[in-house]
C-alpha cells in the first residue's frame, strides 16, 4: 500500500527552484519561500505519488501529482497569500494517494495558519490535521 505524510507548513525556509505556475497565482509548484508550504513527507521504506489539489471555493486552482523517494520531504507547492480577495478565506488542501485513499483540510488563509498535516497512520489510514494561532 502506498502512503505518504502531507502537509501545508508556514514559516518555514527552503531553497527555491522553478516553478510551474504563473508568479501571482494563489499557489505555486516547486520549493519556494511561501507563507504556506506544500509538502510530501515520506517516512517510509518505498516511494510514494501522491495528487495534491487545492480547491478555492468549487475552482481548482492547482493540481500536480508527486512522487516522493523513500524517507525523504519535498515542499511540492506554496499557497502565496496571507490574505485572500472577498470575505471568504478559505482553500481546501486535497490530498490522494494511489490507492484511492483521500483527505482534506478546509482553512482560512492567513497570518495565523500554522500548519495543515496530512498523515498515515499505523494501519496506513490516511487522517488530517491543522493547527492555528
Amino acid at each position: 500500500m502506498t502512503t505518504a505524510v502531507i502537509g501545508v507548513f508556514a514559516g518555514c525556509n527552503e531553497s527555491t527552484s522553478p516553478k510551474t505556475t504563473v508568479s501571482g497565482s494563489l499557489v505555486e509548484s516547486g520549493a519556494g519561500d511561501y507563507p504556506h508550504k506544500i509538502r510530501i513527507d515520506n517516512s517510509l521504506d518505498h516511494d510514494v505519488t501522491v495528487t495534491v489539489t487545492v480547491k478555492r471555493d468549487s475552482s481548482k486552482v492547482y493540481q500536480e501529482t508527486h512522487t516522493v523517494a523513500a524517507q525523504m520531504s519535498r515542499t511540492v507547492a506554496g499557497i502565496t497569500k496571507t490574505r485572500l480577495a472577498g470575505n471568504d478565506q478559505s482553500v481546501t488542501v486535497i490530498a490522494k494517494d494511489t490507492t484511492g485513499q483521500s483527505t482534506e483540510i478546509t482553512a482560512s488563509v492567513s497570518n495565523c495558519l500554522g500548519n495543515i498535516i496530512f498523515f498515515f497512520n499505523s494501519d496506513e489510514e490516511l487522517n488530517s490535521t491543522y493547527a492555528i494561532c
